[in-house]
């Protein structure tokens, strides 16, 4: 073989072993990388967690109501993607005007109502989070409280996808 030859092979090999290796670096895909490799959560994931929280609830709610401010305020992509779900209203945070909403409510239709709450995100190396709970304020099921979950997203190819299995199992505590 000449020199010629061997040189071009070398010239051929190395870039495909450099292939090979940023490829193994990078992983297959699957796996999670760093949390700090996607950008923050945005609407979609707000939307698509809280489909993962409302899918399955027993009763199913019809109807939803949601607190302006505070630290149970939902946030805006969240309450724009209810709206799509059922009638949604605004709960007062004054024990008078929640008896005057329920009421009027209640004289509209007597339908599964649902309080949604939000309960925060987490982020950490790994991936981020996003919980919700919630209490039923109609007649039949007044004071039944659905449960606390966190919907967890781990970052995937530099975007965020919901975990393996819809997040991490409910929380213990209550809403």
């Amino acid at each position: 073989m000449t020199r010629h030859a061997s040189l071009q092979r070398a010239v051929l090999v190395i870039p495909a072993a450099a292939l090979l290796i940023a490829l193994g670096a990078c992983g297959s895909g699957n796996s999670s990388e760093s949390a700090a490799n996607c950008p923050a959560l945005d609407a979609p994931e707000y939307t698509s967690a809280v489909d993962q929280y409302l899918h399955g609830l027993d009763p199913e709610p019809l109807r939803f109501l949601f607190y302006s401010s505070g630290d149970s305020a939902l946030p805006d992509a969240v309450r724009s993607e209810l709206e799509t779900k059922g009638p949604t209203y605004l709960f007062p945070s004054d024990p008078v005007g929640q008896k005057k909403q329920l009421e009027n409510l209640k004289a509209k239709n007597d339908v599964v109502t649902l309080l949604l709450l939000y309960t925060g995100m987490d982020t950490t190396k790994t991936g981020s989070s996003i919980g919700f709970a919630g209490r039923y304020l109609d007649k039949e099921d007044s004071g039944k409280v659905s449960p606390t979950k966190r919907i967890r997203f781990d970052c995937r190819n530099h975007q965020w996808q919901v975990a393996p299995e819809g997040g991490a199992p409910p929380a213990s505590k209550s809403a």
